[in-house]
């Protein structure tokens, strides 16, 4: 029987639910939507210095192709359903208002955990989703968006274990920091120029570069290693 305090999954089954995401976990009144994207974007616009058109491509790829809602959309898609009371995963969330509910976009290149691109993608959703839900937009239950590639997600594991609430705990230290905006307080102008510098980095890093305290241990990646090895 399912309760709030119980972790809750997307269940295995041989058909998908239309428009259902990629992954859901719920963890008491906490819920993480899952949307997982492997993205190629050519050369050509990666290397053109053109953000117009570096801008096109992120949204073509990550919010909607020109037909359909893809990545973000796809996870704006799944909180309007629990907004609505709908949600066909876990009926325990459309009879409950107090929830936390936290869109996680994980993408498998970690070219797109790239200083500023989480920024972007996350202005970009948060236009959507207050223009969508207007006065049912509540930034204390719809949290904003967090991109993490898959690779850091694996090397966290040990970590992310170690605590129930471990991952909500550093996806909402990242979003904090990605959605803060300091205050410059400095007496000359380069003290003032290295303040805005350094703010402005601390908001477009992704949660990859964030400093957590945990280092993947030596002996698991020499033994990592020697499995790659053999095998």
């Amino acid at each position: 029987m399912d309760t709030s305090e119980d972790f809750y999954k997307k269940r295995v089954a041989d058909r998908e639910i239309d428009g259902e995401p990629d992954y859901y976990i719920r963890h008491g009144n906490t819920v993480f939507l899952f949307e997982n994207k492997d993205v190629l974007i050519s050369k050509a616009v990666k290397s053109s210095a053109n953000i117009d058109e570096i801008n096109a491509v992120l949204h073509e790829k990550f919010v909607h192709d020109g037909k359909k809602a893809v990545g973000i959309g796809q996870l704006i898609n799944s909180i309007e359903e629990i907004v609505n009371k709908s949600f066909q995963l876990d009926e325990y969330v459309n009879s409950e208002n107090n929830l936390n509910i936290f869109p996680v976009l994980i993408i498998q290149d970690r070219i797109f955990q790239s200083p500023g691109i989480n920024y972007r993608l996350n202005s970009w959703y948060l236009n959507i989703v207050r223009d969508k839900f207007k006065d049912k937009y509540e930034p204390n239950i719809i949290k904003g968006l967090t991109v993490i590639d898959i690779d850091t997600l694996i090397v966290w594991t040990p970590y992310l274990k170690e605590i129930n609430n471990r991952f909500e705990e550093i996806i909402s230290d990242h979003l904090f920091r990605m959605q803060n905006h300091k205050k410059i307080n400095a007496s000359t102008l380069e003290e003032a120029r290295n303040q805005a510098n350094n703010n402005l980095y601390e908001q477009i890093s992704p949660i990859s570069t964030r400093n957590i305290p945990f280092q993947i241990s030596v002996d698991l990646l020499a033994q990592k290693l020697k499995e790659i090895i053999v095998n």
